[in-house]
């Protein structure tokens, strides 16, 4: 089973990754963030395989969380989330050090 750390500001998102997750079966969400200056402590605390990451949350963004994880925490994979499509920015996700970017209208 998977370590999981979901972090999303929108409570909604957060509720349906969980629980996607967690119906696959292969999942425990071991942690949930809601803003990014709490995402590198939750990674340090619970020590997750993934990492599902908003692009934009308050405070610190994702590409600045990303940064730091694949920094501090090189084998935690990380899957980035975001409404945008643009190939520039899904490119730079993955140059990064993203595992996957994935785009929130995709059916869960």
């Amino acid at each position: 089973m998977l370590k999981v750390v979901i972090a999303d500001d929108h409570r909604l998102i957060l509720a349906g990754i969980r629980r996607s997750l967690e119906d696959d079966g292969g999942f425990e969400v071991v942690g949930e963030a809601s803003t990014g200056e709490k995402v590198l402590p939750l990674v340090a605390q619970t020590n997750p395989d993934l990492v599902v990451l908003d692009l934009r949350m308050p405070g610190m963004d994702g590409l600045i969380c990303l940064d730091q994880i694949k920094k501090r925490h090189p084998a935690v994979n990380v899957v980035v989330l975001s409404v945008s499509t643009d190939e520039k920015l899904i490119e730079n996700v993955l140059k990064r050090g993203a595992s996957a970017y994935i785009v929130k209208s995709v059916n869960p």
